[in-house]
């Protein structure tokens, strides 16, 4: 059994994965993707197995090393990395807007520092634009105010 980075060694690396999964918008998996670069660029698995690769020539075997993509993605989801806007908040979203729009003010939505294409917004806002009287009942409260306020920025 291979043994797992620590946590001390994932907080280090953790400036270079954000920049490959958030800023340069790369897949977590494939050939060109997060776990591939960590592990070319940064010489960073996040396991080592115990799988052997025989050597045909009959010399000794080798092992390989492997990235967990699940190690990836606990840390990924502890350290808020985020591609997508999870769907409740487009339900917020769509009343949102929906008034602005009532009162003539025309509004852009960024998340997480990137413009939200309009295009995006009307298909998402139709998939979970719906709301239940529980969800409006807790919105009048002012709790998804205040989250949205945080979220979000309108220009």
């Amino acid at each position: 059994m291979g043994s797992s980075i620590t946590a001390e060694e994932w907080e280090r690396r953790k400036n270079a994965i954000h920049t490959l999964y958030i800023l340069d918008d790369l897949p977590m998996v494939g050939s060109s993707g997060v776990i591939e670069m960590m592990k070319q660029r940064y010489g960073f698995c996040a396991r080592q197995a115990s799988y052997l690769i025989p050597d045909r020539a009959g010399s000794l075997p080798t092992y390989l090393r492997y990235p967990s993509k699940r190690q990836y993605e606990y840390r990924m989801q502890k350290w808020g990395f985020e591609k997508n806007m999870p769907g409740d908040n487009y339900s917020i979203l769509a009343s949102k807007l929906g008034k602005r729009k009532r009162e003539g003010i025309e509004s852009n939505v960024f998340w997480r520092g990137k413009l939200v294409p309009a295009a995006k917004l009307r298909k998402e806002s139709l998939r979970h634009g719906y709301m239940t009287t529980l969800e409006k009942l807790y919105r009048a409260q002012g709790n998804v105010q205040r989250r949205l306020s945080l979220l979000f920025h309108f220009s």
